[in-house]
């Protein structure tokens, strides 16, 4: 019987991990406290929209502004504290679509109760020894726990509905036919309605372009003008533009 190479599965890279053409990439915020800063840093690499945070109140913020779709962040051993962040994270998602991952802190590894302190104040994952873990798996381990939550994710924003999973927009109950980008352009905007969206922010998000890749460009106008031509067949007008800032939705 062949015996399979373990080194080389471990080296092999996760199948499926930058967003499918068109798409926007998933919002990961990372409490980038000590050697996390190399996985934000490698994930944001890797197609993710990455927001690093540095103390519990930049991260309840960004779950408000950013709405992720995943968190990960520290908790050591022993520190009611850290999962206190936790439960504060997890009450800041009451739709709980939002993925948690917890890594251990740098003193060590996370011991058998530890764990489950983790997992019953919200944790989605435990990655109890954080210093061991390839960068290859920690990515396969985000793909797999975004992938099966997104699964079946519909978000509603007023009389407009974004079906992720069957990559389908109604507005009333009504199809829209939307290109790739439109569809991006509007998912992006839906999950945080009346939330002002930079451009700079929905150029990075929905194209994956830098700041200074997109001076000059009207590419974000054309899509939002077309998206709102189609919103606006019930005399709606659903996407606003805010001038010298970006768009809302509603």
């Amino acid at each position: 019987m062949m015996v399979p190479n373990l080194a080389l599965a471990r080296s092999r890279p996760c199948a499926g991990v930058r967003a499918a053409r068109g798409d926007p990439p998933s919002s990961i915020v990372v409490l980038t406290t000590g050697p996390r800063r190399w996985a934000a840093e490698r994930l944001a690499e890797d197609g993710f929209w990455v927001v690093p945070v540095e103390d519990r109140e930049e991260l309840l913020r960004a779950m408000a502004s950013v709405v992720p779709d995943m968190v990960m962040l520290e908790v050591r051993a022993g520190a009611d504290r850290d999962l206190g962040l936790l439960e504060a994270a997890r009450r800041a998602d009451p739709s709980g679509d939002v993925t948690m991952i917890v890594f251990s802190g740098a003193d060590g590894a996370l011991g058998g109760e530890a764990r489950v302190a983790a997992f019953n104040h919200g944790a989605d994952d435990v990655i109890p020894e954080w210093k061991v873990i390839a960068h290859d798996e920690l990515l396969c381990r985000v793909r797999a726990l975004l992938r099966r939550r997104g699964h079946g994710t519909v978000i509603t924003a007023g009389p407009v509905e974004v079906d992720l999973r069957a990559r389908e927009a109604r507005l009333r109950g009504r199809p829209i036919s939307l290109t790739p980008r439109e569809f991006a352009l509007l998912q992006r905007l839906a999950i945080a309605p009346r939330r002002v969206h930079r451009k700079d922010e929905l150029l990075a998000e929905v194209w994956g372009w830098a700041r200074e890749e997109a001076n000059g460009t009207n590419t974000l106008e054309v899509h939002a003008s077309r998206l709102r031509r189609k919103l606006s067949r019930d005399g709606d007008d659903l996407v606003i533009t805010v001038r010298g800032v970006g768009y809302r939705l509603l």
